[in-house]
């Protein structure tokens, strides 16, 4: 368990070599799932994975907890192990219905479970407000080819994908048991022959598509965005410090200085700043457009216009491609 939540802290990076770590992290966990000898003990397997999986993705958040809110570091990690379950519940509904389909009359063939468990995990995380939406299948933006297949059946659909591989990926360790070595060749070779199908079918989506979206795109335009993150918290005890009206000045300062500097080196289509960057109207807009003064300290791009977006000042050049680079469903992402 230890070993598979390590994997996909790795995993989380969103890199290589990391990557292949989403391919084979769950295997340690199911191999354990394979030995839990009542519904229990998967159950019991679960509820662990689930506080090994966000104490490994979600290091973070312990800290996070404690900046915000000012309470200590081992209240937030207690209150992180026991929300958990609650923030990945798919770890406990994959085990008990991969359990129980392996021991059921269907089940009576173990190749259903894997199928079973697959769709139970994947359902849950479409059915259940995660707290993060968060998915395996987001690991797979690493490779330009087989993120492509998102746009089939989205980013849970990569992660089915993956559940079935890791799957794969411990059918074959447990082909390799025998002694007798054709038998091993033969029992290694249907699973081994799953995880080439499904990465070489990934790869020849995303290569077709690649290029199909590459021939679209020569005759369209590029937008080019600046994010803009001044890396600011604890917005109220810099308030209480130096009154609501500084706080906010010298937030916006930052911000203005780090756009300035966006702006300076040219070529930007687009500039995005935080959605919480001015706190006092947060959740609550005095007007749908930037204040005059504040849209004159940012400034904007030759022949542009600036608007005021929630929180955020977005300069912006030519409609017809703003509206393609938010409103497109279908295309490469880069």
């Amino acid at each position: 368990m230890a070993a598979s939540a390590l994997a996909f802290a790795l995993y989380a990076r969103v890199d290589w070599p990391w990557f292949v770590c989403g391919w084979v992290g769950l295997v340690p966990w199911l191999a354990l799932l394979d030995r839990a000898p009542s519904l229990r003990a998967a159950l019991s397997a679960g509820v662990l994975m689930c506080v090994a999986f966000v104490l490994g993705v979600f290091a973070w958040l312990p800290s996070a907890i404690e900046n915000y809110t000012g309470v200590p570091w081992s209240v937030a990690l207690l209150v992180v192990v026991l929300l958990a379950p609650v923030i990945e519940p798919q770890f406990i509904v994959f085990a008990v219905a991969r359990h129980l389909a392996s021991r059921s009359a269907l089940g009576g063939n173990r190749a259903y479970a894997p199928l079973v468990g697959a769709c139970a995990y994947v359902g849950t995380e479409w059915a259940w407000p995660k707290l993060f939406a968060d998915t395996l299948g987001h690991g797979v933006y690493v490779s330009t080819l087989m993120r492509q297949a998102a746009d089939l059946a989205g980013a849970h659909g990569l992660t089915f994908i993956l559940i079935i591989a890791n799957e794969s990926a411990l059918a074959i360790i447990r082909a390799v048991g025998p002694a007798n070595r054709s038998s091993r060749i033969r029992q290694a070779l249907a699973p081994a022959a799953c995880v080439a199908v499904l990465v070489l079918s990934l790869l020849a989506y995303g290569a077709v598509r690649c290029r199909q979206l590459g021939d679209d795109n020569r005759s369209a335009d590029r937008v080019t965005v600046g994010i803009v993150q001044a890396d600011i918290s604890q917005y109220d005890r810099m308030a209480a410090e130096l009154g609501t009206f500084e706080a906010v000045r010298r937030i916006l300062d930052i911000h203005f200085a780090l756009s300035h500097d966006a702006l300076g080196r040219g070529g930007l289509d687009l500039l995005v700043w935080p959605e919480t960057v001015y706190p006092t109207t947060f959740g609550s807009p005095k007007s749908a457009e930037a204040p005059p003064s504040i849209a004159r300290s940012v400034g904007s791009l030759p022949t542009s216009e600036s608007r005021w977006y929630s929180g955020h000042t977005m300069p912006r050049r030519g409609t017809s491609s703003m509206r393609r680079c938010f409103s497109s469903r279908r295309g490469t992402v880069k």
